[in-house]
């Protein structure tokens, strides 16, 4: 009896060592309580996945640390609630890019009628070294297009993070973020 616990007890000590975070997700922490900025999720320019895939980006159930949370305030996050939007997303496109990149957030467009803008959607840009380079508020879905030349002009800085935050007019929130990669 007494060996087969041990053996029992090897066997989960095996498994829980061999469960490792892959290559290409966030590791670590980086400043000031902020995580690491490591992969990204590869796209062309109309936003489809073509590869590497970061299982940690563009998504909107996010829980944040209070550093990532203090990017925005650090109030209002309450998400132990029902969002009233299920069909929120966020991409980046094209993902690697050379300068130019366009990030969709919110809520869908609505081509036969008014779209959604009870949503209140921010989102913040921040370069690998975790300088803020451009935040946006707006209501309901947003596109912005940016110049990361313009904004970062030193070229050794190749990774960047958009972090978003999805607010319901109940005050429910959804927030993620997504890495871009400048090569």
């Amino acid at each position: 009896m007494r060996n087969k616990l041990i053996l029992l007890l090897l066997i989960n000590i095996l498994f829980i060592n061999s469960c490792k975070k892959k290559d290409n997700e966030d590791t670590g922490t980086g400043q000031n309580g902020l995580p690491t900025i490591t992969g990204y999720t590869g796209t062309d320019i109309v936003g489809n996945t073509i590869g590497p895939i970061d299982h940690t980006d563009w998504r909107t159930t996010d829980i944040w640390s209070q550093a990532e949370k203090n990017l925005f305030g650090g109030t209002n996050y309450n998400s132990n609630c029902t969002f009233t939007d299920s069909n929120l997303f966020a991409n980046g496109r094209p993902n690697p890019t050379t300068n130019i990149a366009n990030v969709d957030l919110g809520p869908p467009i609505n081509l036969s009628g008014p779209s959604d803008t009870t949503i209140k959607t921010e989102a913040l840009l921040i370069n690998q070294h975790y300088q803020k380079l451009k935040s946006v508020q707006v209501k309901g879905h947003y596109t912005f297009t940016f110049s990361l030349d313009s904004l970062d002009n030193n070229m050794s800085d190749t990774i960047f993070r958009v972090y978003y935050k999805f607010t319901d007019k109940n005050n429910c929130v959804r927030c993620g973020h997504g890495d871009i990669l400048r090569k």
